[in-house]
């Protein structure tokens, strides 16, 4: 993809389907390319939710599913809708297995969060942002966080959020 060879690229990431088929990632990597080369595919959406109904989430489908919904908030894919984005991350957060995972389960809460905010919804998504964090502890949701609070002109709440990670980098190991 990288030196232009899309089609050599969707053919490596069908390949990467066929070996492990319980994978969402490579399904999600494809529409992510479909989508932002403007073409919609209803059979690999289809199957995206498929497997996100049967399977957990992988590392790699919780990075092509963030590439996925990054994508469609920034307009760089416009055949893929915020809606449709929201509908797999509540077909993978439905599954038991997503749920034992506080990183997977944190991942799909932020995903739940960046929606809330790019539909208007802001106290959801600081809700939700804030459980993400608490679930799997990344100090970069707290970031994501901030930066909405400031989008949404609530600058009390980016002071707080701010003082929150200033306390949580302080106590790191890396401060001491």
């Amino acid at each position: 993809f990288n030196q232009g060879r899309n089609a050599e690229g969707l053919e490596q990431l069908q390949r990467a389907e066929a070996l492990n088929p319980a994978d969402a990632g490579p399904v999600l990597h494809q529409l992510y390319y479909r989508c932002v080369g403007g073409e919609r595919d209803e059979a690999l959406l289809a199957k995206a939710e498929q497997l996100l109904r049967n399977f957990p989430l992988t590392v790699y489908a919780l990075n092509s599913l963030d590439s996925l919904q990054g994508s469609v908030v920034a307009s760089r894919c416009t055949v893929v809708t915020l809606d449709e984005i929201a509908q797999l991350v509540v077909l993978a957060q439905e599954l038991a297995d997503n749920q034992r995972s506080d990183l997977v389960s944190g991942y799909l809460l932020r995903f739940q969060g960046i929606h809330a905010f790019n539909k208007g919804e802001y106290v959801a998504g600081v809700i939700a942002l804030r459980q993400a964090h608490e679930k799997n502890g990344q100090i970069g949701i707290l970031g994501e966080l901030f930066k909405y609070e400031l989008a949404y002109g609530q600058r009390e709440d980016a002071a707080d959020t701010l003082m929150l990670v200033t306390e949580l980098n302080d106590a790191s190991l890396f401060h001491k």
